[in-house]
């Protein structure tokens, strides 16, 4: 009984070591991915992602400070056109000025005219009196006295009369022109002070519209130097942001080269790759569209929350489901097939696998969303090989 005991004991020691030495010579082929430790790629995402929210707060004040030059533009053309509309109503003033001047200045020579007649008749009247006192150095009454007949003195009568009424109603009627033109004169006068002041309110309209408009200079310029400045900024973050990118890129490569044999794919592998999204056949970006690393698939309807499928065998490498931003990708899930290939599904909702997970061809492993660097659900689904994207339509037979 022993010696079967031993026999028996010795028998399971010898299949344990062979057991222990065939798998360590790979006679039971285990898959060589397993979950990798993403503590470093994790804080290469979140830097991206700081750098993503940095740029983010940027582009809105970008935006602000340009629909802000956008605003004062158009309120310094309003200024402008009002500024345009004063001058020209300030012009049209001052030609009613003139013309109003130009009015008084006729009536003052009107006046001057009359002024001067009233004199000369006077004058006139003047050297008629001194005629008449010369002759005889007499009144009126010696004149009508000293006639010789009748006749005589109805005729020296009518002569003493006529002389008085005709200079008395000259001056008069000329006194009353005067008077007269004096007034219109006063009235235009009264008129073109009125549009003077009118002139005068518009001048400091136009000033304080100028004003306005120095400030509005003053501000676009301002905005400007701060678009600039945002700009600058921006196109910093963009650089950083390249170089964090170029990180995570070179971590996948070490990634892939410590996980799998360095083979280069062949036509064998063509075609051998599940459609990613079962209910979705929408291309909406290719591979390479302006440097885009992937395929988008969507719905003609909301692909939200349809179903996300394992495009091959493999160990799941990768999954981020905390980090909405997670570099861009929001929500992913990386799959390792073994031989540095392997598949990102990005922009889910929820993923349901787990990290260092074995997955089937076609089994459920997330649900598309909109996270990350998306507009509108969608599947962003990328080809690996060796650390490098290559396009999907190879591994999916569509080329």
């Amino acid at each position: 009984m022993k010696r079967r005991h031993f026999q028996k004991l010795t028998v399971c020691v010898v299949l344990c070591l062979s057991i222990i030495i065939f798998s360590s010579a790979g006679a039971f082929p285990l898959n060589s991915a397993i979950a990798a430790d993403t503590s470093e790629l994790n804080e290469l995402q979140r830097q991206s992602q700081e750098i993503e929210e940095k740029q983010q707060e940027v582009d809105k004040k970008l935006e602000e400070a340009r629909k802000d030059i956008e605003n004062q533009e158009k309120l310094r053309e309003t200024l402008e056109e009002k500024i345009s509309s004063v001058e020209d109503k300030i012009d049209n003033l001052n030609k009613t000025i003139t013309e109003y001047n130009n009015q008084i200045d006729s009536l003052q020579t009107d006046i001057d005219a009359k002024e001067a007649q009233i004199d000369d008749d006077y004058d006139k009247l003047k050297q008629r009196l001194r005629i008449i006192y010369m002759a005889g150095d007499v009144s009126s009454i010696e004149i009508i006295l000293g006639a010789k007949s009748f006749d005589d003195f109805i005729d020296k009568v009518d002569l003493v009369k006529t002389l008085g009424a005709a200079d008395e109603k000259l001056i008069n009627e000329l006194q009353d022109a005067i008077s007269d033109i004096n007034k219109k004169k006063t009235k235009v006068e009264k008129d073109r002070d009125k549009v003077n002041e009118q002139k005068k309110v518009l001048e400091k309209n136009r000033t304080e519209l100028e004003n306005l408009q120095e400030e509005c200079d003053k501000l676009i310029e301002d905005l400007r130097a701060s678009t600039d400045e945002l700009s600058s900024n921006n196109e910093k973050y963009d650089n950083e942001k390249k170089q964090l990118e170029e990180k995570i890129t070179n971590w996948f490569k070490s990634y892939f080269a410590a996980n799998g044999d360095q083979i280069l794919p062949s036509d064998t592998s063509a075609g051998s790759y599940a459609w990613p999204a079962p209910y979705c056949d929408v291309i909406t970006t290719e591979f390479g569209d302006d440097g885009h690393n992937g395929m988008d698939i969507a719905c003609n309807g909301s692909a939200y929350g349809l179903p996300i499928v394992a495009a091959q065998d493999g160990t799941v490498a990768i999954v981020n489901r905390t980090d909405e931003w997670g570099s861009g990708w929001g929500y992913y899930i990386m799959i390792d097939h073994g031989g540095s290939f392997a598949t990102l599904y990005a922009h889910c909702s929820i993923i349901v696998a787990e990290a260092g997970e074995t997955v089937k061809k076609g089994q459920i492993i997330g649900y598309i969303g909109n996270t990350g660097r998306s507009y509108g659900a969608h599947l962003h689904f990328e080809y690996w090989y060796n650390g490098q994207r290559y396009n999907p339509r190879y591994a999916l037979g569509m080329t």
